[in-house]
Formats: structure tokens, C-alpha cells, sequence
């Protein structure tokens, strides 16, 4: 008779998930192993305790790890390629707009649900204004001139954290965006290996809104014009006005 499987048995992880999990975790292996820019063997010395921990196995074998790589960076690939062409599309049909001089408020929930009034009432008055719920936190995004005012609603001594000198750069995209996954993925991914830090990320509808450093707004803008004029050519998606 055939040995009943055990919840140990069901417990446990393939060679193959192991090494997914074991790459995705190390932001530069992924992108070496998509990029096709990687030394198999290399890789799978390096991954191979990982893998052995993930899989409970004291000894796995490196060839097997090498295989799954293959697959893995194959799957990946078609990943890639499909995401290019369904998220591409999407950024070929967005815009980007750069405010600078932002601020970013952090207060405690209480505190500002005390002030809705006043806060919404001020919000409709300013160059810029975002509110993100935490769950115990508001983080209020405003247009730094109009910082004073804000405090004028709320004490100084109510702020948790402030942080000065931020820019906002807002990707406005078509309808598309809602049904798409990985556009904001591509876009934070494009940010971070090009060294560019997003201090907060929000979307609103079909908005994607970045805050970031000021001193790095420029280059973020650039890098994001770049790519959008780069998939128009590529996809020749018409604008239109």
C-alpha cells in the first residue's frame, strides 16, 4: 500500500520554489538572472545554503539548483517581454508632471481627524496636497509655502515628523493603468536602479504620485520622460489632446 502523505510531507518545498525564493529575495540576483548577465553555477554556490534551509535538505544538488535557474530566468523573460508590451503600453500613453518645494507631515490619526474641517478647508487652498492614512498615522504631502498655515492648525508639538526639501512628480495615466498589473512596479524598479530614493507613493485613481528628494526630482523626471517617449516609439502610440 502506498504511504500516506503526512503534513510534513505537504510541508515541504521543491528545489525549484527554493530557488525563486532564495533570488527573489536578493534584489541584485533577480535583476542579473532577467537580465541574462549571470554565471549559473555562480549563482547557485552562492543561493545554495539558502536553498538547503528553505528545502530542510542537508545536501541539495547543484546541478538540480542550476536547472531551476534556467527555468526561473526563462519564465522570467516571458515575464519580462509581456510586461513590456502591456505595461509599456500604458506608459506610452501617460504624462508626468513635477511640482517642487513639497513637504512631508506625519501626525498621529486622532489628532488630525480632531481637524478634518479645517485640514479639507486648507487642502482646497494650496498649490499641492495629498492626505495618505496609516494605521495609526496621517501623512499629510503639502505645498511648503503652505506649511505655516498648517501649523496654524495644527501645534507644532503634534508633528511627529517633518521632512523638508521634496518634490512630487505625478504620472497621469489612461484608464488602462486599473486593469494592468505591474506599472507601478516597473516604474519603482526603472527608480531604484537608476539610485533614485521614493520618500512616499500613492495612487489616486489613474494618478501615480512619487515623492522624492528635490535634489534627485530632476534626474527621476528625466529617467521617467525618457521611457515614456522611448515606449511611444516603440508601441506608436498616437496622443492625443
Amino acid at each position: 500500500m502506498p504511504r500516506k502523505k503526512t503534513s510534513e510531507d505537504e510541508e515541504k518545498i521543491t528545489v525549484a520554489d527554493a530557488v525563486r525564493i532564495a533570488v527573489t529575495n536578493r534584489a541584485s540576483y533577480l535583476e542579473c538572472l532577467r537580465d541574462g548577465v549571470v554565471n549559473y553555477t555562480w549563482l547557485a554556490e552562492k543561493i545554495m545554503n539558502d536553498v538547503e534551509r528553505i528545502t530542510k535538505k542537508k545536501k541539495v544538488n547543484i546541478d538540480a539548483v542550476k536547472a531551476a535557474l534556467i527555468r526561473f530566468q526563462q519564465d522570467l523573460q516571458q515575464e519580462e517581454t509581456t510586461q513590456r508590451t502591456t505595461v509599456g503600453y500604458v506608459i506610452s500613453k501617460s504624462t508626468t508632471e513635477l511640482q517642487n518645494d513639497i513637504t512631508v507631515i506625519t501626525m498621529k490619526k486622532e489628532v488630525v481627524e480632531r481637524r478634518f474641517e479645517q485640514l479639507f478647508k486648507l487642502a482646497g487652498e494650496t498649490r499641492f496636497f495629498n492626505l495618505n492614512q496609516g494605521k495609526k498615522v496621517y501623512t499629510i504631502v503639502i505645498s511648503s509655502e503652505d506649511v505655516p498655515e498648517l501649523l496654524r492648525v495644527f501645534d507644532k508639538k503634534e508633528v511627529l515628523d517633518k521632512l523638508d526639501n521634496q518634490s512630487a512628480i505625478i504620472i497621469i495615466s489612461p484608464y488602462e493603468i486599473v486593469n494592468t498589473p505591474g506599472v507601478v512596479s516597473f516604474i519603482t524598479r526603472l527608480l531604484y536602479v537608476n539610485g533614485v530614493n521614493i520618500t512616499q507613493l500613492n495612487s489616486s485613481y489613474t494618478d501615480t504620485i512619487l515623492i522624492l528628494p528635490k535634489e534627485q526630482a530632476l534626474k527621476a523626471y528625466h529617467i521617467l520622460e525618457e521611457t515614456i517617449e522611448e515606449f511611444r516609439s516603440m508601441i506608436k502610440t498616437p496622443i492625443t489632446t
